[in-house]
């Protein structure tokens, strides 16, 4: 989940992103998922740095808040029985 595309479409480096630039993207969208519908500002920006620093925290996040992880484990824990 590299930054590089949204970077390169806008012309701008992705450390000068603001949420207003992101919250109508993909990016902006999972991370409005993952902080909630009452997130401040603060859990926003801390998501977006986030994201640059440590994306595999990010998707796990992602994943963990539509319930993925329990999906995956169900099903592997089927197939081992």
């Amino acid at each position: 989940m590299g930054s590089t595309p949204f970077a390169c479409r806008s012309g701008r480096n992705f450390d000068d992103l603001s949420w207003e630039d992101l919250e109508d993207t993909l990016l902006g969208r999972m991370l409005s998922l993952i902080a909630g519908s009452k997130a401040s500002n603060e859990r926003r920006y801390e998501l977006i740095k986030m994201s640059k620093e440590n994306p595999d925290k990010v998707l796990a996040l992602a994943e963990d808040a539509i319930g993925l992880r329990e999906e995956l484990l169900a099903a592997v824990n089927e197939e081992g029985r």
